[in-house]
């Protein structure tokens, strides 16, 4: 079977295969960061903040807050965050 791989162990394999390694331009490591949490708005509907509680989330990230804010001023934007950071959480409220 397939030995359990780690992100490392594939970013080792990915750098030490050359069929792979030569078709990569630009390597870069973004170190992560500490989460920036809002608090939940109050004047957000009371089944859309029960369903959101029900999920385990009680305050929004700081993206989620200003996605909200400008989506309530009528203006567009564009949430670009890594995966699973909440970027459905910006389009749905």
């Amino acid at each position: 079977m397939f030995k359990k791989m780690t992100i490392d162990d594939a970013i080792q394999y990915i750098r030490s295969n050359k069929q792979i390694a030569e078709n990569i331009v630009h390597w870069k490591k973004i170190e992560g960061k500490e989460a920036a949490f809002v608090p939940m708005p109050k004047d957000l509907p009371d089944a859309l903040k029960n369903a959101l509680h029900k999920r385990g989330i009680n305050q929004l990230y700081s993206h989620q807050g200003d996605a909200l804010a400008l989506a309530r001023e009528g203006k567009s934007f564009v949430a670009i965050t890594p995966t699973a950071s909440g970027k459905t959480i910006c389009y749905n409220l």
